[in-house]
């Protein structure tokens, strides 16, 4: 997995640190959204064509 996050950082300019590679979407969804930090009063900015997969975290967390 180091070269593929290597070569991933590459071409897009980014620091390979901040690469991480998963199996699939949701569980990078999931990485994402119970890593963040969110205190009382924070707001998620969403579309009304979000997946309720991703959406429901939010809601389950709110």
């Amino acid at each position: 997995m180091g070269l593929l996050r290597e070569l991933v950082s590459f071409m897009i300019g980014a620091n390979v640190d901040g690469i991480a590679i998963t199996s699939n979407k949701t569980k990078a969804i999931n990485v994402i959204v119970w890593g963040m930090k969110l205190d009382e009063g924070s707001e998620i900015l969403t579309t009304n064509a979000e997946h309720l997969g991703n959406v429901g975290k939010f809601i389950y967390l709110s």
